[in-house]
């Protein structure tokens, strides 16, 4: 799953300029549109047991960092109203994603930061290529996914799932850096860096006048 993703991004590039004719063809041999019918199939899997059958759900990959938040998260947004509001999204991202410790500095191949001196402080992830995966980017294509189908739901639109996805590999705010809350903590990134929440709270990504109703949405 993880190589998968690792390889998508480079033949996905290799797209642009692809005729129409062989379009689909070449974006099917990605793996992309597969890894995210099976994410969001899980997710209405989980959604399923929970309300239909009303059992507890338990979700856990190999280390409990990519595919975990990805499945739990996106089920959330589905049984919940409240994370479908700009507000909850940004708890939903902060709780299933920040705070468990999805690894953003070794998937997102970040090169680490400066200190007030301008010596490398290495808050990055350990640079392993073998271990760069677009995954938080999959999670939020996901999501675009649901918003393309009933986008009445949602408080937000696309454009928050852009900035998001940009600056997951910006490196421009503290929120995404390191990978795991111990590291930022110990780098003092709360003090010393800027919230991407600050900015996505107040941009034009809300959409004004909507306010998602309380009925589980339906993707199957």
């Amino acid at each position: 799953y993880v190589t998968d993703m690792l390889l998508a991004p480079f033949k996905m590039e290799r797209l642009l300029g692809t005729s129409e004719k062989d379009y689909f063809g070449k974006l099917r041999d990605t793996k992309w549109p597969d890894c995210t019918r099976l994410i969001l199939n899980g997710a209405v899997q989980i959604c399923e047991v929970t309300t239909q059958l009303q059992c507890h759900t338990f979700v856990h990959c190999s280390d409990g960092w990519d595919r975990t938040p990805q499945l739990s998260s996106l089920a959330m947004l589905l049984m919940d109203p409240y994370y479908r509001t700009l507000d909850g999204f940004a708890v939903l991202v902060e709780k299933e994603w920040t705070s468990f410790g999805h690894r953003f500095g070794t998937r997102c191949k970040q090169t680490g930061i400066y200190d007030k001196k301008g010596v490398p402080a290495q808050v990055g992830g350990n640079f392993d290529s073998s271990k760069i995966s677009p995954v938080f980017l999959q999670w939020l294509d996901c999501v675009f996914q649901l918003i393309t189908q009933q986008p009445q739901e949602y408080e937000f639109n696309e454009d928050l799932l852009l900035f998001l996805g940009h600056h997951a590999y910006s490196q421009r705010f503290g929120t995404f850096l390191c990978d795991c809350e111990h590291d930022r903590t110990v780098h003092m990134l709360p003090c010393l860096t800027q919230s991407v929440w600050d900015m996505a709270l107040y941009s034009n990504a809300r959409v004004c006048g909507t306010w998602p109703c309380t009925a589980m949405l339906g993707i199957v």
